[in-house]
């Protein structure tokens, strides 16, 4: 696309991502699964055409999404498009694709610099999915790129290429998780996107690994099915506890506070205790 025709992209601002902790994939090869994620209470739904959809439906896949998304929807939140990687036969049908489908954001998987570098900028925000060792070799220069609003982890792939077991505390993956998370709050971007939970049976892990997620500065989580999201929405959103307490730091705030240090009950509160406090407050804000 020549730079003249960058207005016929609709641009999404940088904002809309930041309050967002429900990302919902869903096959883009399948209508039913479409409709029902677009009737879902997800954040985002992100309609998958990489791993979820057959070599043989990809092109299905793109021309399902431009006939769906044309028709009016009762989903009001953005639609993203995961397309195949970079070095796959079908990435550049995908990009292609896109000007058809109009989608809020790109998803790109197995991100990396050269991967980046190598994308048709067609003004559309990415969010880069860190999910090789490459990935995270590059990922603070991945989170910096001009292209990349938000960096997510992928743990399927990432154990697959580096002959990691995932156990049920995911501590094998405590590294990966804090270069990420280090890397996109370094470089400007919004509390990176967790690796989705792949246990379809029964949901009694997503909470723990969540909120663990959580806990490491991650603001959102991948889901594959609907049934995960409330269980995730309810771990990123500050307890009730968060909340009275940081409450209570702002009620107690100096007028005119410029500094040094002020009680507020039992809580000895200095720059950054201040700061995590209206950072709760903001996140209650954004989720409303």
């Amino acid at each position: 696309m020549e730079p003249a025709e960058a207005s016929v992209w609709r641009s999404a601002t940088p904002n809309w991502l930041s309050g967002l902790t429900t990302f919902l994939f869903t096959p883009g090869s399948s209508e039913k699964l479409l409709a029902k994620a677009l009737r879902s209470p997800a954040d985002a739904v992100v309609i998958d055409w990489e791993d979820a959809v057959r070599s043989g439906e990809k092109a299905k896949a793109r021309e399902l999404t431009s006939r769906v998304l044309s028709e009016p929807q009762s989903f009001q939140g953005p639609c993203l498009v995961r397309v195949n990687a970079v070095d796959t036969p079908d990435h550049d049908a995908d990009i292609a694709a896109l000007a058809d489908v109009e989608p809020d954001a790109i998803v790109l998987p197995k991100a990396s610099v050269c991967a980046l570098d190598s994308l048709h900028d067609n003004g559309l925000p990415v969010i880069a999915i860190v999910e090789t060792a490459i990935g995270l070799q590059d990922v603070e220069r991945i989170a910096n790129h001009r292209l990349v609003q938000a960096v997510a982890f992928g743990a399927v792939d990432f154990a697959a290429e580096l002959g990691i077991v995932p156990s049920a505390n995911g501590l094998e993956f405590l590294y990966a998780r804090s270069r990420i998370v280090v890397a996109s709050v370094a470089a400007g971007l919004r509390s990176p996107i967790d690796t989705a939970y792949v246990d379809l049976v029964g949901f009694e892990g997503l909470e723990r690994e969540a909120k663990f997620a959580k806990s490491q500065g991650f603001g959102a989580k991948f889901c594959i099915h609907p049934g995960q999201l409330d269980i995730v929405a309810r771990a990123f959103r500050p307890s009730e506890k968060d909340l009275e307490w940081a409450l209570q730091v702002l009620e107690h705030l100096p007028p005119q506070h410029n500094g040094g240090v002020f009680r507020a009950g039992d809580t000895m509160v200095d720059g950054p205790v201040l700061t995590r406090a209206q950072r709760i407050l903001q996140q209650c804000e954004e989720q409303q």
